[in-house]
């Protein structure tokens, strides 16, 4: 059976949909009221950003399964049109992620900041458990694939 790179595995997926989640409500309980529209454009981008990975797995599942690092993975998923967009997206999305919380300044910025991060990742991390459980099924199928 090909061993997959363990960012790529479902418990890994699954174990940071908690982690984000938890540390999405942390942050969020600590900056209330004032993060709530910052939870929102981070909720957002996460979608935004999750459906973009989603769809970069869809175009690498092959190449993926020869990924043995975390380097490797992001440059096999940079080699698609999708995989190109995500990342000058998931920057300028924590750009404007800050420049919203300096804005709107209503409260502790940092705690907010934190807020609207954690959200975007956990919405992002559970957009991407299907394809990442479809990359273990494929693994599992294809034991030659990996070198």
């Amino acid at each position: 059976m090909a061993e997959i790179h363990s960012t790529l595995k479902t418990s890994t997926n699954t174990v940071m949909i908690f982690l984000w989640g938890a540390l999405a409500g942390i942050f969020a309980y600590l900056s209330a009221p004032h993060s709530l529209i910052i939870i929102a454009i981070g909720a957002l981008l996460g979608a935004i950003g999750g459906t973009m990975q989603y769809y970069a797995f869809a175009e690498s599942k092959e190449k993926l399964l020869d990924a043995s690092s975390m380097l490797d993975v992001r440059k096999k998923l940079k080699e698609t049109k999708w995989g190109k967009r995500y990342i000058p997206f998931l920057w300028a999305g924590n750009l404007l992620l800050v420049a919203v919380v300096i804005v709107l300044h209503r409260g502790n910025m940092l705690l907010e900041i934190m807020a609207g991060y954690f959200s975007l990742m956990f919405i992002r991390e559970i957009i991407t458990l299907k394809p990442t459980i479809e990359l273990g099924e494929l693994s599992k199928q294809n034991p030659e694939q990996k070198h």
